[in-house]
């Protein structure tokens, strides 16, 4: 009979654990109605207003006297949020944030999700060519950890001729040991 409370308790530490999420709510459910970046850049004066979830990789951060500006590569959004960073980027866009981000924190090539409200369009340029970008200002954002790289398995792992220490064949010795039959 203890067992069962051990087990329970165990089950519902580990759902409660599983819940637990530092993803601001923001980031993690979109806005109903919530347009895409491309949407917005064609018909621009129908979505001011509208509140977005846009997310992509960081371009640069610029600091001006009371407000930083982050240019961001959009990403499609995976279902939590984070931008698939393994997509092609359908645009850019400029996120408006009142207050001061530090550029080193939020640096060029990180993954970044912004909630706010569009506000409007901005030309800069992109090199040599003039590109207008839709504004965000942001309500909410997260700056998204680094995805750990993928761990794989010793090359001899595959490796049909390796032999296995532990796998003794008398007919078969191993280069220390002497053959039984000689």
């Amino acid at each position: 009979m203890q067992w069962k409370r051990w087990v329970c308790f165990l089950l519902i530490a580990g759902l409660l654990g599983a819940c637990a999420s530092n993803v601001p709510n923001e980031i993690r459910q979109a806005p109903t109605g919530s347009p895409s970046e491309s949407a917005v850049r064609e018909q621009l004066q129908q979505y001011v207003g509208s509140r977005v979830r846009w997310g992509g990789t960081i371009v640069g951060v610029e600091n001006r006297a009371n407000e930083s500006w982050i240019e961001i590569v959009s990403r499609p959004l995976q279902s939590n949020g984070r931008p698939d960073e393994e997509l092609a980027g359908s645009g850019r866009f400029l996120a408006r944030y009142a207050g001061f981000l530090d550029p080193v924190v939020l640096a060029a090539g990180q993954a970044v999700t912004v909630t706010g409200i569009v506000e409007g369009d901005e030309e800069r340029a992109i090199g040599e060519y003039r590109y207008k970008f839709p504004i965000v200002k942001i309500e909410a954002y997260y700056l998204w950890p680094p995805e750990p790289l993928p761990v794989y398995p010793p090359p001899y792992w595959y490796d049909p001729y390796w032999r296995d220490p532990w796998w003794y064949d008398p007919w078969w010795p191993y280069p220390h040991q002497r053959h039984p039959l000689r």
